[in-house]
């Protein structure tokens, strides 16, 4: 998007395609990027990204180039930090990244080249009815911080055994969520008005939250 291409000289010439090729292919790709933005955005306006850190997630990364092409994106529309996140990179890749991001991290970093697929058990492709799902459940668990609708989902006590002790916390499951974030508090069982405030906002966010008692009973 907004006209920026990355081209692997490289690879152009080790596969020798000549200039005819090349046009018809980069031809065929801006076709396929247009459909898919329209599909996906549906008309609405790209995100907002001046002033603000974006994090770019890969399900693996083995040349790079369409992470560095979605962080020039990203820095041409305002971003001022840029995080790459995935799963395993090539670890020849991660020096041409760190020319467009801010920071890489990866579970693994590979040696040599490799195909993505590689590294999962079922890696079939993602249909345009599986992404427009998820967008649209990702819309639907995003609520501003003004609004006012009421909470729905699962609140419970918890109490989670370790080997010497057993720590209570407060377990919330907003409907849909995705992601669980632990929130650490040192209170005995006592929430401060700031542990209510970050649990909420993460909850109102779509994310669970563990707000977890640091110190046993006694201890407070």
């Amino acid at each position: 998007e907004d006209g920026v291409v990355l081209v692997n000289h490289d690879v152009v010439r080790a596969a020798g395609v000549d200039r005819e090729r090349f046009d018809e292919a980069q031809s065929h790709a801006r076709d396929e990027l247009e459909r898919r933005v329209e599909l996906y955005r549906g008309g609405r306006p790209p995100a907002d990204l001046r002033g603000r850190t974006v994090l770019l997630v890969d399900d693996g990364v083995a040349t790079g180039a369409s992470a560095r092409v979605a962080a020039r994106v990203a820095r041409a529309r305002g971003a001022t930090s840029v995080v790459l996140a995935t799963p395993v990179v090539a670890g020849d890749a991660v020096a041409s990244l760190r020319e467009d991001v801010d920071e890489v991290i990866a579970t693994i970093v590979a040696r040599g080249t490799f195909a993505v697929g590689q590294w999962y058990q079922q890696f079939d492709q993602v249909t345009d009815e599986e992404v427009l799902d998820d967008l649209g459940r990702a819309a639907r668990r995003f609520v501003s911080l003004d609004d006012e609708a009421p909470w729905t989902g699962a609140r419970e006590r918890v109490d989670i055994p370790t080997s010497s002790v057993r720590l209570a916390g407060d377990l919330s499951v907003p409907e849909g969520a995705g992601t669980v974030v632990l929130v650490a508090r040192v209170g005995g069982g006592h929430e401060t008005s700031r542990d209510l405030q970050v649990t909420e906002f993460l909850s109102r966010r779509g994310h669970a939250t563990l707000l977890l008692d640091l110190l046993v009973e006694g201890e407070a």
